[in-house]
């Protein structure tokens, strides 16, 4: 999650400025909503589970009222999001690992004269 929250500040530092929103509240709030993200579809995935193995889906019964179609679309969108989450991280997987050390970790610190 750090290497997509940092990716997050550097794409709003590059489009807001560099500023304590852009350096520290963005990269914050996308962490959090990380694990926001992955408890959602921790519950999602258990449920699922759940239902497989019992035959009675909670969360379909009571949040989207028997509603199949709504449970299943929410279930992609989640994925979706997912997607969107672990391809940002792992694209800038370099910002993550603030090593000086690490190639690409130097090769970002060049581009966009990053200090840590």
């Amino acid at each position: 999650m750090p290497a997509a929250a940092s990716a997050a500040g550097v794409q709003a530092s590059m489009m807001l400025g560099t500023s304590t929103f852009t350096a520290v509240t963005v990269p914050g709030i996308v962490t959090v909503g990380g694990y926001g993200l992955a408890g959602a579809g921790a519950v999602y995935t258990a449920n699922d589970i759940y239902s497989n193995s019992r035959g009675y889906n909670i969360i379909l019964d009571k949040v989207f009222d028997d509603n199949i179609e709504a449970y299943e679309a929410a279930g992609m969108v989640l994925d979706l999001f997912a997607e969107m989450y672990t391809n940002l991280g792992e694209s800038n997987r370099a910002l993550g690992n603030r090593s000086d050390n690490n190639a690409e970790g130097i090769y970002w610190k060049e581009i966009y004269q990053l200090h840590w």
